[in-house]
């Protein structure tokens, strides 16, 4: 299956991507922030310490919505062909 993705930063420290396959049908938003965590030169720590919710400074929008509107969350299954962007939340300031 192939999830495509879109960011405001380099998803893996030194490289860009606009999508990874993965072997099996559907995977959670979660397992793929593992993925993107785990192949990164530089860990940009999606996940809380346990695994349970995103890091603050994360703005995670699936097929157009926040991931907070998905009924499950970091649990949210994704399926072939997904969109899923990925941004460092903006700070404002002046």
């Amino acid at each position: 299956m192939k999830i495509n993705l879109k960011s405001n930063f380099l998803l893996l420290g030194d490289a860009d991507i606009d999508s990874m396959e993965f072997d099996s049908s559907e995977i959670t938003l979660r397992e793929l922030l593992d993925t993107i965590t785990r192949r990164a030169t530089n860990s940009p720590g999606f996940l809380n310490r346990d695994g349970t919710d995103l890091n603050s400074g994360w703005v995670i929008e699936i097929e157009g919505r926040s991931f907070d509107m998905c009924e499950k969350g970091i649990n949210t299954m994704l399926k072939d062909g997904a969109s899923v962007v990925i941004n460092i939340e903006m700070l404002g300031g002046g």
